[in-house]
């Protein structure tokens, strides 16, 4: 299971099925990267955005084909991560492409601070959708809790109580 869903998983307290089967609204959205690498040494294309060339195994694209330069990649990412939880829908860099970004692109290229401002982007758009899941109210929790019944009074791991 990949480390995003682990820690997913933890905070929701759901085992690890579970949490891929839930957060496969995300899953299914997105589309593959692929790294460029099978059209050999020789070969050479243009970054569409810095316009140098590259060998295509030095080269990225997503489900799309269209091929951007790892540094050029990692710098749309990090950009849209910094804007905000929009970075959520990041689609291909071309112009009137639609392809989706990968969370697998993002991690293999940003650093472990993007990594985990994006992974509490899809935390938060994860329990946002969820009617029966709420952020503990206590102010030093973190916590996410699920309604699963009965009384409307939950309790957070935190030991904080509310309705």
């Amino acid at each position: 299971m990949s480390g995003w869903f682990s820690v997913i998983g933890q905070v929701l307290a759901l085992s690890s099925v579970v949490t891929m089967v839930f957060l496969g609204y995300k899953c299914e959205a997105k589309c593959e990267f692929k790294a460029i690498s099978n059209f050999g040494d020789s070969n050479s294309d243009n970054c569409r955005i810095c316009f140098d060339d590259f060998l295509r195994r030095d080269m990225v694209s997503v489900a799309c084909g269209h091929l951007f330069c790892k540094l050029c990649w990692k710098g749309y990412i990090t950009i849209s991560i910094n804007d905000g939880p929009g970075c959520l829908t990041m689609r291909c860099p071309e112009i009137k492409c639609v392809a989706a970004v990968d969370d697998e692109l993002v991690n293999q290229l940003v650093s472990n601070e993007e990594q985990w401002k994006y992974l509490r982007f899809l935390l938060r758009s994860y329990v946002e959708v969820k009617k029966r899941i709420k952020w503990c109210p206590s102010p030093d929790c973190d916590n996410a809790v699920e309604f699963v019944g009965g009384s409307y009074d939950v309790s957070c791991n935190c030991k904080h109580n509310f309705c």
